[in-house]
């Protein structure tokens, strides 16, 4: 379940497997999802890889692949996740289709809230976004992205300054 106040991603809750805001790559290394769930071998042998990839979790009844990108700064910035079988090199649109749909259902299921469309679908939160994507150039890709906003945890880790909104303008007007 996605928690749209607080962006936390409960996998699976029995098992206490979640991910949220302000994560650190420490915090999902000693995680319950990290150490006792679905690690893709790779990442098991290359512990210094950023992220984690998780394969075959079951989230309510769904068989889901879910990586767990994080950023140079160490926070998990994004989730990338899909049904299992949506990733396949050679999938025909058709079939594309048919996994943005049961993806579209997936995602609804999560928010409590009736998706439709065939297209991409992009939600914004104060934490973050949810999109559910589709391309069919090069690669076809069908996914569900949940993006966190990293900029509050950046800003009290003294990594960025804040910026008052005249500020961020006049660096603009600057720029160009």
């Amino acid at each position: 379940m996605i928690d749209l106040k607080t962006g936390r991603f409960v996998i699976n809750e029995e098992k206490g497997w979640f991910i949220e805001p302000g994560m650190k790559k420490e915090d999902l290394k000693n995680s319950k999802l990290y150490l006792n769930g679905p690690l893709s071998e790779n990442y098991k042998l290359h512990p210094e890889w950023r992220g984690a990839y998780f394969n075959h979790i079951d989230i309510n009844g769904y068989d889901m692949n879910v990586d767990v990108e994080v950023n140079r700064f160490n926070y998990v910035d994004c989730i990338n996740m899909y049904l299992y079988d949506a990733h396949e090199p050679d999938l025909s649109k058709e079939e594309a289709y048919r996994f943005k749909s049961l993806h579209d259902k997936f995602l609804s299921e999560q928010i409590g809230n009736q998706l439709k469309s065939k297209g991409e679908i992009w939600l914004d939160y104060e934490w973050g976004s949810i999109s559910s994507e589709i391309s069919l150039m090069h690669f076809t890709t069908v996914e569900i992205v949940i993006r966190y906003n990293l900029h509050p945890f950046l800003v009290a880790d003294g990594i960025i300054k804040p910026v008052t909104a005249e500020e961020a303008r006049q660096n603009f007007l600057n720029s160009l």
